[in-house]
């Protein structure tokens, strides 16, 4: 049982780990002037609001 807690705990911290991830990653723009590619259409929902 306390493996359960201890696993269910540990995939909080991932999924949480990486949606602040993809929130930098999508107000992120790249210094490279020549070629940036498209981002996902599914990303814009980790975009700030303006």
């Amino acid at each position: 049982m306390k493996q359960k807690k201890q696993g269910r705990s540990f995939a909080g911290t991932v999924v949480n780990l990486l949606n602040t991830s993809l929130m930098v990653d999508a107000n992120t723009t790249t210094c490279v002037g020549f070629y940036q590619p498209e981002a996902p259409k599914e990303l814009s929902r980790f975009k700030k609001s303006k």
